[in-house]
């Protein structure tokens, strides 16, 4: 069982006979599931402690669902973190459906300017600036 399995499981979210059936290498389905059940902290924890060669199997609905959840929670930094690391993986291509679910979540939190930055300049915002600063 993975680390991230196990720590799912541990937690509650699913029983020992949902545990097994997940994929062991791929984290989409359990990030999802957080995403499901409304645990922003799970899934945002979950997306952002991967390794690099792990963030390759993340697929764009996965992040779409993280991203929403942040707007719906009104979590700015979650969803700041989030943006930094598919800004800075470069591994997802970024589509027109993770753009939409940004620009939505800053303006609902409240951050128009980068809400307006990521629609304007299409995510050419450096990782450091979304965390340290404004957009």
């Amino acid at each position: 069982m993975s680390l991230l399995t196990s720590s799912i499981a541990f937690s509650g979210v699913l029983s020992s006979s949902q545990t097994k059936r997940l994929p062991m290498n791929n984290p989409n389905p359990q990030i999802l599931r957080f995403c499901q059940i409304g645990n922003l902290i799970k899934a945002v924890q979950s997306t952002t402690q991967l390794a690099p060669f792990q963030r390759t199997q993340l697929d764009s609905a996965m992040y779409c669902s993280v991203i929403q959840l942040c707007a719906k929670q009104n979590s700015l930094l979650s969803g700041k973190k989030v943006h930094s690391i598919i800004s800075s993986s470069g591994v997802v291509d970024i589509d027109e459906a993770i753009r939409s679910k940004l620009v939505f979540m800053y303006v609902k939190c409240g951050d128009l300017q980068c809400g307006w930055r990521v629609f304007d300049d299409g995510l050419m915002v450096s990782s450091p600036a979304l965390l340290d600063g404004p957009c």
